[in-house]
């Protein structure tokens, strides 16, 4: 699903150039998670902005399910983003005024899903089977719109059912390749 070679990625300044990815190679197959660790400064977030389609490499290939996407543009990193990749953040970047349903519904409405259909996925996640499965509190919090932050995140990324990418508080992320 995820294939990386030769993954380069360098920021320069007039006075100072920083390699931020060195000839990086790894692979993440379908169902697999994976954590990336390391020091402040080592290359995570950059890492992440790559395999998150918000930045491009300097060069290597990045393979997204068999596509190369290592150099598309932004309106195709945007379009493939969008419809394939979920983002849970550190901070939440949650709309305060939003329900957990609301907040979750909010990209399936940016995808163009129909009401009745964003209604029957968002409602398949609360029962508690699939519940226990991803983690995340009661029905009762999705219909009273009463959640924490990180419940809200984990209903957002189950109801896409996408590769998602975390940023944890520590000095590690980890990535999330979801074959359901």
């Amino acid at each position: 699903m995820i294939r990386i070679s030769d993954l380069e990625k360098i920021y320069r300044t007039e006075e100072v150039e920083t390699i931020a990815l060195n000839k990086l190679s790894f692979q993440v197959n379908e169902g697999e998670f994976v954590a990336v660790m390391g020091p402040s400064g080592c290359g995570k977030s950059t890492l992440l902005n790559i395999l998150g389609l918000l930045d491009d490499p300097d060069s290597g290939s990045f393979l997204f399910n068999g596509i190369e996407v290592a150099h598309f543009n932004e309106r195709k990193r945007a379009d493939l983003r969008k419809r394939n990749i979920g983002f849970v953040f550190q901070s939440f970047n949650l709309i305060d005024e939003l329900t957990v349903f609301e907040n979750v519904e909010l990209p399936l409405i940016y995808l163009g899903v129909k009401g009745e259909e964003r209604k029957k996925r968002i409602k398949s996640i609360v029962n508690i089977e699939k519940n226990r499965k991803v983690g995340i509190g009661n029905k009762r919090s999705v219909d009273e719109g009463e959640s924490v932050d990180g419940e809200c995140q984990a209903w957002t990324v189950s109801v896409k059912r996408r590769p998602y990418v975390k940023r944890k508080r520590r000095a590690y992320v980890s990535v999330s390749v979801d074959g359901r």
